[in-house]
């Protein structure tokens, strides 16, 4: 598989050790400093203990997640559909991402989906905040 496989709309089931049910949807796919990279939605990615985003709520989306397209084509499994809307926060994400990216403050995460957002919920763990707006 190659980067040019990776298209707006496309949406990714991964492979162990990612949990079942999440997958990722792609949203734009850029060159950037000789790299390609991805910017994804990551949806329904369970909630770690100790997390709380509403009473039954287990998943939760994050609206952007920048990667490089080696780290995502290394994760992904099956494409399980094409043409899907991207959310409001993945394209205010993309949007702020620019900006700190301009003043060199932003770059792409070099991880599979799943490692990404493990290190997410440990940076909030780590704010004191683990308490969440929403779900999914």
């Amino acid at each position: 598989m190659s980067a040019a496989f990776f298209f707006p709309g496309q949406v990714w089931s991964l492979k162990p050790p990612a949990h079942p049910v999440m997958r990722v949807r792609i949203g734009v796919v850029e060159s950037v400093g000789g790299r390609i990279g991805v910017h994804m939605e990551v949806l329904n990615a369970p909630l770690p203990e100790g997390f709380e985003a509403g009473e039954g709520v287990k998943t939760l989306s994050i609206g952007h997640v920048p990667i490089t397209a080696e780290a995502l084509e290394t994760a992904v499994d099956e494409l399980e559909a094409s043409g899907a809307t991207l959310s409001k926060p993945f394209v205010e994400g993309v949007n702020a991402w620019r900006l700190e990216q301009e003043k060199g403050r932003a770059g792409f995460f070099d991880a599979p989906p799943h490692a990404i957002v493990e290190m997410l919920f440990e940076a909030m763990r780590q704010s004191s905040r683990p308490t969440l707006q929403g779900g999914s």
